[in-house]
């Protein structure tokens, strides 16, 4: 797993004047077996190798990158043991000491940059396309924080208050009977906020996208008035679900609530898209207009087919996109090729803060080349 902190730390380093190797792979034992990404990596290190003939480069950071290549090829045919990851990245530069590896949760596009600095914008991407979901399990006098983000669930709080069970005491009236009983509310209602005070603390250190609220069913509705109105805005789905559940329980239970909400938000989105585009409002649809309202800074989320691979060409001066031009009509530069712009379009849009959502359903937008958007304005 990566986070914020190691991929600032990558972007701040400075590699002279050697290079630095940066390389996606897809590793998928799904999809992939291990002879199919060693292959994948040869032809990457050969096209890299074709390449550097031409440029030029001093012996030094040359050995540099023979090295980085060789440690790759080691670390993916001897090292990697194909668990826990759908794809790899990883950065060196053997001159200088870098060495960084990343087993992801999700595919990437596979690519060997090689450059000055650490190619980050895919990793970038990735992290900002995923959203962080924060579950709170909770009972009368329990709590158990989850972390959920890019596929992996981790606990992250335990919280266990003293809170008496109900009793039934023979007094004056019932009088003692309930004194104890408002005693035990009292207990709980300070649990409650003592869970949503550690709900809100660790918000505040590593801020979630959205929450999920998880416990005996009566329990929930008394719990919730003691969050946050910000978090009660973000709660996109309650489960009902023992707060001791085994772990493997909840992220099943999680990543259900999960790909509910985000099939539910992919559908009104598109919904919205096609009848923005229809009435000639705030939508575009094709790959063209859709290239060039991103390059104009007016896309608010972007559509794209999942797993649609297309060549196109990109601008190295100002990074306008085209499918088919090969001189920017912006500023007169040569267009350089681009193996895929559609995921190049994603890298873009989440720069921009755009929403991003993969179509899985290639029919869709098909007759649209694959590719469309919504906008914040219109020109």
């Amino acid at each position: 797993m990566v986070d914020k902190r190691e991929l600032e730390e990558l972007s701040t380093f400075q590699s002279g004047g050697y290079f630095v190797a940066s390389l996606y792979l897809n590793v998928d034992g799904k999809r992939f077996n291990k002879k199919d990404y060693e292959i994948k990596l040869k032809d990457l290190i050969k096209q890299r190798n074709q390449e550097l003939e031409q440029l030029g480069i001093a012996d030094e950071a040359r050995e540099s990158l023979q090295q980085d290549f060789e440690k790759m090829m080691n670390y993916v045919s001897y090292e990697f043991d194909g668990r826990g990851a759908k794809s790899l990245a990883i950065f060196s530069c053997s001159a200088l000491g870098l060495w960084k590896v990343f087993r992801l949760p999700q595919a990437v596009h596979p690519r060997l940059v090689v450059s000055k600095q650490p190619y980050i914008r895919p990793l970038a991407a990735l992290l900002e396309e995923n959203k962080r979901y924060l579950t709170v399990l909770i009972s009368r006098d329990k709590a158990r924080i989850f972390d959920y983000y890019m596929g992996e669930l981790e606990e992250v709080t335990k919280i266990l208050d003293e809170v008496p069970g109900k009793v039934r005491i023979a007094g004056w009236y019932g009088l003692a009977e309930r004194r104890i009983e408002r005693n035990i509310e009292d207990k709980v209602h300070r649990h409650f906020k003592h869970v949503a005070d550690a709900v809100m603390e660790y918000s505040r250190k590593t801020p979630p996208d959205f929450y999920i609220i998880g416990g005996r069913r009566e329990t929930l509705p008394e719990f919730e008035r003691h969050l946050h109105t910000d978090i009660l805005k973000r709660i996109v789905a309650r489960i009902e679900i023992d707060p001791e559940a085994p772990t493997a329980e909840v992220r099943e239970e999680v990543e259900r609530a999960v790909e509910e909400y985000e099939e539910a938000e992919k559908k009104r989105l598109l919904e919205k898209l096609f009848e923005e585009a229809g009435a000639n409002g705030l939508g575009v649809l094709g790959l063209k207009p859709t290239l060039k309202a991103l390059w104009n800074g007016q896309v608010s989320v972007l559509f794209v087919t999942e797993d649609y691979v297309r060549q196109g060409y990109y601008c190295p001066e100002c990074y306008y996109m085209s499918a088919d031009e090969t001189v920017c009509p912006y500023d007169g530069t040569e267009m350089k090729i681009s193996h895929d712009i559609f995921e190049d379009a994603v890298e873009t849009a989440i720069l921009q803060n755009c929403e991003v959502v993969r179509v899985k359903d290639a029919s869709v937008l098909e007759k649209y080349e694959h590719m469309g958007a919504l906008l914040r304005f219109k020109l």
